[in-house]
């Protein structure tokens, strides 16, 4: 019990000091409070930055598509052509050695075979020579409307990776999360042999059904024993993380955390994932998974992937960690962007390496 001392007259000068300390710290905060408040609306206009470009750039992507769709046409309008003209000149060729097999004819018939035969050779120039000049001009604009797109796409492309990245770089170089447990059989048998070692049953079975809690998705309540004068209490501490994941967290919960990250290393930042805890905390089944041990390989879960959309797994790789999750998304991510020899040599590397793992 504290014993609070009151006196009459002027503050001393250690209050005064306390007081103008109090006072500097209140204003650090609100200071710090209103920088938080900018940086989250800077972080929320980087996010909507972000959206804006991607759906761009999805639009850029179906103009694309489109464009070589017409290109695809557009050829094939050509070869058509070409095997008119063919079937033409297959015509003529027919027509000439008609009239040479017939030369008893009449001149005047022949004249007038001949004179057919220069009209038709003639129209057929005409026509075959402005048919190639607008296939020309088409295929021209087809190519330079998709040298305009390229440009564009590379030009977003470029911005996007570097939204992404001020994400990151916003959200923090280095993070520390923190992923509770659930209770396990083995730590109600703990409980009870706690008991019977002589502690009270309420300390035992109170530890043995929680210890670490979180109350928010950055805080972590831990209860502590603590020797007092009247027998055993317990005490609580607080600590702090950028993300707690609660012992109710899927392993897709996990990666969702992770998945931004894949991004900047495919733009090719250096990226570093930690498991640390102690013996029993979890490290294995966050970073693996339970289904490499159950006989399911990672490249099933890549050949299931091709098929499916981000983020869904087959039914039995749904326990898969953080490491398997994150080649398939690196895999799936190369072969949508049509990757290069080089790179898809380092993938297939850097996937021996997992899958060994």
């Amino acid at each position: 019990m504290s014993v609070l001392s009151y006196h009459s007259g002027a503050p001393s000068e250690a209050e005064t000091r306390l007081l103008m300390t109090i006072r500097a710290k209140d204003e650090a905060i609100v200071s710090l409070q209103t920088e938080n408040s900018m940086l989250r609306l800077k972080l929320a206009e980087l996010r909507a930055s972000l959206n804006t470009t991607r759906l761009q750039k999805d639009n850029m992507r179906r103009q694309y598509v489109h464009t070589h769709l017409a290109l695809n046409n557009t050829r094939k309008k050509l070869k058509l052509c070409q095997n008119n003209i063919q079937a033409l000149r297959f015509d003529v060729d027919e027509m000439r050695s008609f009239v040479e097999y017939f030369p008893s004819a009449s001149s005047s018939s022949l004249q007038t075979c001949s004179q057919m035969f220069v009209q038709l050779q003639d129209q057929l120039l005409v026509k075959s020579n402005s048919i190639t000049e607008s296939l020309q001009e088409q295929l021209a604009a087809v190519r330079e409307d998709y040298s305009k797109l390229r440009t564009l796409y590379e030009k977003e492309k470029k911005r996007r990776k570097a939204l992404h990245n001020n994400i990151v770089e916003l959200r923090g170089n280095i993070r520390v999360h923190c992923r509770v447990r659930p209770m396990l059989a083995f730590d109600q048998r703990l409980g009870g042999d706690a008991c019977n070692s002589g502690a009270t049953a309420k300390t035992a079975v109170g530890f043995a059904e929680e210890v670490i809690s979180s109350t928010d998705d950055e805080t972590v309540c831990v209860q502590t024993l603590r020797q007092q004068l009247s027998g055993v209490g317990v005490s609580t501490k607080h600590f702090d993380f950028d993300h707690v994941y609660a012992p109710m967290a899927t392993q897709s919960d996990v990666f969702a955390e992770v998945q931004p990250l894949l991004t900047s290393l495919l733009d090719g930042y250096n990226v570093c994932l930690m498991a640390y805890g102690q013996t029993g905390s979890g490290k294995t089944h966050s970073m693996l998974g339970d289904g490499l041990e159950s006989g399911v390989s990672s490249s099933d879960v890549w050949w299931h992937e091709r098929t499916r959309s981000p983020g869904q797994y087959p039914e039995q790789c749904i326990d898969h960690g953080i490491i398997p999750r994150a080649a398939v998304e690196v895999f799936r991510t190369a072969h949508q962007n049509v990757m290069s020899h080089t790179k898809k040599t380092d993938l297939l590397v850097l996937w021996e390496l997992l899958a060994g793992a």
